[in-house]
């Protein structure tokens, strides 16, 4: 990865088009998704949203709708099957565990994991989304 995308990555900071992550020899193709994006695929039933925080956090505040697979313990197989017109997003704290995790769902073999939620629970909220606690 460029240095240019690495430190926007390490602002937080959202890349427009689909990257590569890599290190060990492994590579991820990540998608970044936002708000208005998985707001109107909920809103069609077009997506699963799996939430990488940890319980205390999700706690606090959630997507209605989300399922829970904390980054501490997540487990690829614990994922729900690839459905036809239906996306799996990962959403975390800001963008970054939800990154961690997607990497690792691809590196069991599970390519269809790829969209990240740039911004996260953060971005989600900003944007006037629903949260429940």
């Amino acid at each position: 990865m460029d240095a240019t995308r690495r430190g926007l990555l390490s602002l937080g900071l959202a890349l427009p088009a689909a990257f590569a992550l890599t290190g060990c020899g492994e590579s991820a193709v990540i998608e970044n998704v936002d708000a208005a994006r998985v707001k109107a695929a909920m809103e069609k039933g077009a997506v699963t949203l799996i939430d990488v925080r940890e319980p205390d956090e999700w706690a606090a505040g959630h997507v209605p709708g989300s399922m829970l697979l904390p980054l501490s313990r997540f487990d690829p197989a614990k994922l729900p099957p690839a459905q036809p017109g239906k996306d799996i997003v990962v959403i975390c704290r800001s963008g970054n565990r939800s990154q961690t995790a997607i990497a690792a769902a691809q590196k069991a073999g599970r390519a269809d994991v790829r969209l990240n939620f740039v911004g996260g629970i953060k971005a989600w909220a900003a944007a006037g989304g629903r949260v429940v606690r």
